[in-house]
């Protein structure tokens, strides 16, 4: 089984079993997710969220590609739950693969033919500059694939999808 963490840019999700996550940043009823310092010897918000995904996912194993969607706001710790979530379930033999959105970015050539190129930069990371047709695309055939499937990631130094 692989389970696919995927850093996404909707408004809520649901980890299965019940949890609910939302850009609000809570987690479940009473856990409210916090920063804290890294340092800190006491588990952060995505190690507690990353304990309650983990747990769900060897609760459902089946054998069967699992796709797991992490949503917040920009900085809110998604790309960190998703590194936690990874390296737990690497530890129980599980293949797991992040698939973040930066790679859904619109190009920037494609940004300035935007009716407002301007703002369409300005705002770049706004749910309005990512390909999420691209994005369906590429989780329908990680989900129905039995093969690796190739995704894009971001080259932060030409501020580009590299494909």
């Amino acid at each position: 089984m692989g389970a696919f963490c995927v850093p996404t840019l909707v408004d809520e999700a649901h980890v299965p079993g019940g949890e609910r996550f939302s850009k609000g940043g809570r987690c479940g009823r009473r856990n409210r997710l916090s920063r804290m310092q890294l340092n800190s010897s006491r588990p952060t918000g995505s190690e507690k969220v990353a304990s309650l995904v983990v747990d769900k996912i060897l609760e459902m194993r089946r054998g069967q590609r699992l796709i797991v969607g992490i949503v917040g706001a920009p900085g809110s710790g998604k790309t960190t739950t998703a590194r936690v979530i990874r390296e737990r379930l690497q530890r129980k033999g599980l293949n797991c693969v992040p698939l973040p959105m930066d790679g859904f970015h619109f190009y920037r050539k494609q940004l300035d033919l935007f009716e407002s190129p301007a703002e369409a930069h300005k705002r770049r990371g706004a749910p309005f500059t990512f390909d999420a047709e691209r994005f369906i695309s590429v989780l329908s055939k990680i989900r129905l694939a039995k093969e690796p499937v190739v995704a894009p990631d971001f080259d932060h130094r030409k501020k580009d999808p590299r494909e």
